[in-house]
């Protein structure tokens, strides 16, 4: 097994690695190179720490499983520390948070902050600072054929509660996620299971109904969480979970606090005593907490932010590009029912302009579909930069749709009032006027925006999203006629899209699916449900003496769920 040491080694690596980012990316800023400029640079480097890169699945090949890997327990499953430094137990976490989420826990859906949900309990599976999937409840799994999978349980194991876990455990939690009348998140991709046991008390074993390539990553996502078999409680108000932290209380809008397990199952661990975790919705006042001491961490740290606190010698900053914005279409509502119509959206914006303005400079222009264009294994080359600034083009395909004069195409984009939406939203709509489209802005509260989501109820909505597993199958959670995220809210169905997710997802060969999802992106382009904008940076902050946080890659600002990880340096 790993040792403490050689752990400490590794997270020391990827520390250095994110600083130099970081660094880097200031510097260009200040001498005028672009994103897309450090990119290169970071390439020519040999570095492959991109903060767009996607993580490797379990096997031999980036981004896919081996079909036969074993992994076991001599893979990594948590870290100790960002800097050199022995991990020092004991102290309180005070996190700032943006709000979202601080609702009663609900663990069957993601609506909840995987803060909550996976520090309090565990996945079969979860992922190593690298960003690869790892061990967590499941200490190993064989694959023996592409249809077999069979976990080996974690001995040792309790809940907060005092009862210990079995395979049990695992195929009731299975069963829950299964059932209709618990409504549970992942229910469409746990119906691929064509059945599943326990063959002995820490052993079960799962037959699929046919390949599916995304299932480790599945088991990795915080709504496949793994509960007590033995629980009375209400799962909507009472946490019972496995993990580092146990829910000492909780306020709804306001604040919730974890304390720290001390039956935690990864021996040491975790450090800290307590993490009280704050609603603070507003970027400056939370920016202000932290600046004060009155948290020592944050999140949703704004752009304009960004530099100024990774300059602060009292602070530590990490960011990256694993959220994006996009505009969501409903396709089924006049005048957004023509492609052509939607297509032209896309050639009217100019991606590099909302980028500098809203984000002054830090971001990625979306030129293709959902996959971060540095995915070294899934983004479509052959495509990149189809969604080009081409207002003449846009105005061609508006005359096709029957829009001779573009002042007829009339509509209202609404948009959260968050900065991060809001501020690139506004310039979207006055590129659209440029052109002579007749649109209008529309400011929602969030929570406003969040229903409509799943209600259907827009036409045209701007919106941001990061993606559940770096595999391309997450595009079933939103275009598939049966997808959660946005399909089913508003009918949206394409027969030729459904049929290549289904391909994508039944075929092991990692370059039999790059060319399915090739495909898959071309009819998207053709079909074009949303307005494609900008993946957009992401940050976290933390005073200088709180150590061993590492944005995990392809996790990105979902990493505080390994809060077992970090500690606090009183002589920082």
């Amino acid at each position: 097994m790993n040792t403490i040491s050689e752990l400490q080694q590794r997270i020391q690596r990827l520390s250095d690695e994110q600083l130099s980012r970081r660094t880097l990316m200031r510097r260009a800023g200040l001498l005028g190179i672009s994103v897309a400029g450090v990119t290169t640079l970071l390439t020519a480097c040999g570095g492959d720490d991109d903060p767009t890169a996607a993580p490797a699945a379990t096997g031999t090949t980036a981004g896919a499983p081996d079909p036969t890997a074993t992994t076991g327990a001599d893979a990594p499953t948590a870290t100790v520390e960002q800097v050199a430094g022995e991990p020092k137990p004991g102290g309180t976490l005070r996190y700032g948070s943006r709000g979202f989420g601080l609702i009663p826990p609900q663990i069957d859906h993601t609506i909840s902050t995987t803060l909550l949900q996976l520090n309090v309990y565990d996945t079969l599976i979860s992922y190593d600072p690298e960003g690869f999937l790892a061990p967590a409840l499941a200490e190993s799994w064989e694959t023996p054929d592409e249809l077999s999978y069979v976990f080996h349980i974690r001995e040792g194991v309790t809940f907060h509660d005092g009862a210990p876990l079995t395979a049990a455990d695992v195929v009731f939690s299975f069963d829950r996620i299964l059932d209709e009348e618990t409504g549970a998140t992942r229910r469409p991709e746990f119906a691929r299971m064509a059945s599943y046991e326990a063959t002995d008390d820490f052993t079960v074993a799962v037959t699929m109904q046919e390949p599916y390539a995304t299932f480790l990553s599945v088991l990795a996502n915080r709504a496949a969480t793994i509960v007590s078999s033995a629980f009375q409680g209400d799962y909507d108000r009472e946490m019972n979970g496995t993990g580092p932290f146990t829910l000492e209380s909780f306020e709804p809008d306001v604040q919730y606090v974890l304390v720290k397990n001390p039956d935690y199952w990864q021996p040491g661990m975790p450090y800290l005593d307590r993490v009280e975790v704050l609603a603070i919705p507003d970027d400056s006042a939370r920016i202000a907490a932290l600046r004060s001491g009155d948290v020592n961490f944050a999140e949703y740290i704004p752009s304009q932010f960004v530099a100024e606190l990774d300059a602060d010698p009292n602070f530590t900053v990490f960011s990256g590009y694993d959220i994006y914005n996009y505009i969501r279409i409903n396709v089924n509502r006049e005048p957004m029912t023509d492609p052509l119509v939607r297509q032209a959206l896309n050639y009217a914006i100019d991606r590099e302009v909302v980028i500098d303005l809203a984000f002054v400079g830090l971001g990625v222009p979306m030129t293709v579909g959902l996959i971060p264009p540095n995915d070294p294994v899934w983004y479509s080359q052959e495509l990149d930069g189809h969604w080009s600034y081409d207002p003449d083009k846009a105005l061609e395909l508006l005359a096709e749709a029957g829009y001779d004069d573009p002042s007829e195409l009339s509509f209202t984009l609404e948009s959260s009032s968050e900065p991060n939406h809001l501020d690139s939203a506004q310039i979207i709509v006055e590129q659209w006027r440029a052109i002579g489209i007749s649109a209008e802005l529309q400011p929602l509260e969030s929570a406003v925006r969040v229903d409509k989501r799943f209600s259907g109820d827009y036409t045209i909505m701007f919106d941001g999203a990061a993606n559940p597993w770096t595999d391309p199958d997450f595009y079933s959670l939103y275009i598939s006629s049966e997808g959660p995220v946005y399909a089913v809210g508003i009918g949206f169905s394409d027969d030729e899209i459904d049929r290549l997710l289904e391909e994508g997802r039944s075929v092991a060969d990692v370059a039999a699916r790059q060319a399915i999802y090739l495909e898959l992106e071309r009819r998207l382009l053709e079909v074009t449900p949303f307005v494609f904008i900008n993946f957009r940076p992401q940050a976290e902050a933390c005073a200088a003496n709180v150590k061993g946080y590492v944005r995990v890659p392809g996790v990105g600002s979902a990493s505080p769920q390994f809060m077992e990880w970090l500690w606090i340096d009183d002589e920082a």
